[in-house]
């Protein structure tokens, strides 16, 4: 073969070598690549790998001992694409090594990406940095890619913007680690700028609302103070004097005045105007429901747009649509056996021609916080299963028709009851407490009252108390569960002075939740016996020589029987002297007082 020949044959074989490059690099000129044909993979080696287990990344690639594969073809590009989507490699290559008859055996390389050593923060206070720790959750020996820097900085921007930070930059430089190879540490710093505050509040195209209650109903979302009384003045004379002809028509002049003072004085002492985002779109929704308790429940806000002023302000604009304001019309109850209608239509207290407020209709078909509405009428009389569902049968112009579907289902019974949380409390001090019993009739009202009777003992957190009804519909019984979480009842005290030449100290303790019948069982003692709700006092009192005093009272709130009794027993002891031994005479012979002793018991039923 000529020379030239030669060099013609090695481009040629080249071209072909650089179109199948990304799926397999071979060492041979064995291959065909003008001529697809299937190889069985007789065998697999991973190079390149630090930290990752070669078995793994080979059941990762797709490719496995002994599968056939066409070359050239896709399984290459497919294995690699696996290996990519790992997240895991800066680089993956795929090669053959030799091929014996019709085995082919590959090799995969591979780069893996650097692992995070540390990470610091600059430009931020040291409580900041604990927080973001927590949020942004780093940890040594994680797998550095592009993805974890983008979600660090989002979760770091989101945690000052929703403080009012909104033009935080942050900035994670990858640094390599001279103490760890193939490791990086991120360098984090932020600047957080000024707090972003709201200049002003723009609200557009309301009617029935005037812009000041619309503002008040935005709980979080505050204007900067302001106070501006004779800004545009002259307008506002021309406005109101046009306003009150003819003369008789003074309700008009007013509402300019009132909106002229709520636009340019508004103060906001106890409520900083700085802007949150997400507070910004719950007081959105705040303010629909604001007109939909008015009666206009085709209101929606148009659009609404911020307008970045400055470094330290943007104004927003909203506009709103409100639509027309709807009334009650006829409501009718369906479904209903139990209670007859009148009574329904008495408690739900709604007429015709009353504004159609969805608040007010829902707190008289399920929430009223007295317990006057149709669900605790149902449930409070065993009705568990109980269902009710107002659906707007008709709207015409601006009246609703109302049809309130009842459904009343069984009564259920109270099949079991349990506690749980309790590690110091017996379980008989909470059962005693409980008005829901196993075969009574279900009732809301029982299960609200038990709660209320387990936090006044003190020895519950009333936050972290629950009560879980498992219903069983089939067999028309339910499982009542009360979970609670013991709270530090007991009390110490420990106090001391000195004056007048003496030190007087006081020391006290008190159990409240005592068990006078494990005094005597040594295994209950934590440090003393405790669970049976009993309450034991004791308290000294010395001054020295002068005066000491010690006091000691029981409590057992529960003495026996279906009703509460609560019996009590204290007593005290004290000696007070001149500091010296007093005697006096008796009989013409000298005798040492005897200290004052005093018991008393009494019991309340």
């Amino acid at each position: 073969m000529s020379r030239i020949s030669l060099l013609i044959f090695i481009a040629f074989f080249s071209l072909f070598n650089e179109g199948f490059g990304q799926q397999i690099i071979g060492a041979s000129s064995k291959i065909d690549y003008t001529k697809p044909k299937e190889y069985r993979i007789g065998g697999i080696e991973i190079i390149g790998t630090q930290k990752l287990d070669p078995n793994a990344l080979i059941l990762l690639s797709g490719l496995k001992i002994g599968k056939k594969m066409t070359v050239p073809g896709e399984e290459i590009s497919k294995s690699i694409k696996k290996l990519w989507k790992q997240g895991l490699f800066e680089d993956v290559k795929v090669r053959y090594t030799k091929i014996q008859g019709d085995f082919i055996f590959l090799e995969i390389a591979v780069t893996e990406q650097p692992r995070l050593s540390r990470f610091k923060f600059s430009g931020i206070k040291k409580t900041e940095a604990n927080d973001l720790r927590d949020e942004i959750e780093l940890y040594k020996e994680k797998i550095v890619t592009q993805g974890l820097l983008l979600n660090t900085q989002k979760i770091i921007r989101r945690y000052f913007t929703e403080k009012g930070f909104l033009n935080t930059k942050v900035n994670i430089e990858e640094v390599e680690d001279e103490e760890y190879p193939d490791h990086v540490y991120f360098d984090i710093k932020i600047k957080k700028f000024n707090k972003v505050k709201v200049q002003e509040i723009i609200i557009e195209d309301n009617q029935s609302l005037t812009s000041y209650r619309i503002k008040k109903a935005m709980k979080e979302t505050r204007e900067k103070s302001a106070f501006y009384p004779f800004y545009e003045f002259d307008k506002l004379i021309i406005q109101t004097t046009k306003a009150s002809m003819p003369f008789e028509d003074s309700l008009h002049a007013g509402k300019i005045m009132w909106e002229y003072a709520s636009e340019n004085i508004h103060l906001n002492i106890f409520k900083n105007a700085k802007f949150i985002l997400k507070n910004y779109q719950d007081d959105r929704k705040l303010i629909i429901d604001k007109y939909k308790s008015k009666g206009y429940r085709d209101a929606k806000i148009v659009s609404d747009t911020i307008i970045k002023n400055d470094e330290k302000t943007v104004s927003i604009r909203i506009k709103i649509e409100e639509g027309p304001q709807y009334y009650f019309r006829n409501i009718k109850f369906v479904g209903n056996t139990k209670f007859p209608t009148s009574l329904l239509e008495n408690i739900l207290a709604i007429t015709k021609g009353d504004i159609y407020n969805p608040d007010v209709l829902d707190q008289r078909l399920y929430m009223d916080p007295n317990g006057k509405d149709v669900s605790s009428l149902y449930m409070d009389d065993g009705y568990l299963f109980f269902q009710v569902t107002p659906v707007e049968v008709y709207v015409d112009n601006d009246s609703v028709d109302l049809e309130i579907r009842i459904y009343e289902g069984q009564q259920a019974t109270i099949n079991r009851v349990t506690v749980s949380g309790n590690d110091k409390t017996n379980d008989h001090v909470i059962y005693r407490e409980l008005r829901t019993y196993p075969g009574s009739l279900f009732s809301r009202s029982d299960i609200i009252r038990s709660q209320r009777e387990l936090s006044v003992l003190g020895y519950f957190d009333p936050q972290a108390m629950n009560v879980n009804p498992m219903p069983d519909p089939e067999n028309g019984t339910v499982d009542i569960s009360y979970t609670v979480a013991e709270k530090p009842s007991d009390q110490i005290e420990l106090s001391g002075g000195f004056g007048a030449g003496r030190i007087v100290g006081t020391a006290g303790i008190v159990f409240t939740n005592f068990s006078l019948r494990n005094l005597f069982n040594l295994s209950e003692w934590r440090p003393l016996p405790a669970g049976d709700g009993q309450a034991l006092s004791l308290r000294a009192q010395t001054s020295g020589r002068w005066f000491s005093s010690i006091n000691a009272s029981f409590t057992e709130p529960w003495l026996g029987g279906k009703k509460p009794i609560s019996f009590s027993v204290s007593g005290f002891h004290s000696a007070q002297t001149n500091g010296e031994a007093a005697k006096i005479e008796v009989d013409g012979q000298k005798v040492i007082p005897l200290p004052r002793r005093h018991i008393k018991i009494t019991s309340k039923e």
